[in-house]
């Protein structure tokens, strides 16, 4: 799983970490890029390759993950999806679903995501925004087999984003 989560990370924007994060009573606050993200009771912080910060289900391979990036001021959310868009199609994603999205006044898009791996599914779904010169992407991934009954617990960790204005 996670040379799975290793290789969809990558699919996206290399993402660099920034050791400026905590995380406690279930909620990942970054400081330096302002922003708060809420994850499920129960989920523990967990380590995957080029993510700024993961956690995992207790009973499953399920993961949501935070990947921060510095970019330039001039990129935008959209630039960010098309961006995204094109290394998905090489790596064999289907997108499911793209809407724009608005947090705290700042654009961004919310997309669903299937694609399937040495004969397994998987879905995920992902808020990209851009602020300021950070990019930030939250990303909520589980097998086909448990995406569905999650879906509203990924639903309420992409709803929980928030800028720390």
């Amino acid at each position: 799983m996670k040379v799975l989560l290793a290789m969809i990370v990558l699919a996206g924007v290399l993402f660099v970490r920034v050791n400026a994060e905590r995380f406690e009573n279930g909620e990942y606050q970054h400081p330096k890029a302002g922003f708060a993200v809420q994850f499920p009771d129960g989920w523990d912080e967990s380590d995957v390759p080029y993510a700024t910060f993961a956690v995992a289900s207790p009973d499953s391979e399920d993961t949501c993950v935070v990947l921060v990036q510095d970019v330039p001021r001039s990129v935008t959310a959209e630039d960010l999806m098309k961006g995204a868009e094109r290394r998905g199609a090489a790596a064999r994603y289907e997108r499911l679903s793209q809407q724009p999205t608005r947090v705290g006044g700042v654009d961004g898009y919310r997309s669903e995501s299937r694609m399937r791996v040495g004969g397994e599914g998987f879905r995920n779904s992902e808020l990209h925004l851009v602020r300021d010169g950070t990019a930030v992407t939250v990303q909520c991934l589980g097998s086909e087999e448990t995406f569905d009954a999650r879906f509203l617990t990924y639903s309420r960790v992409l709803d929980s984003f928030r800028w720390n204005d």
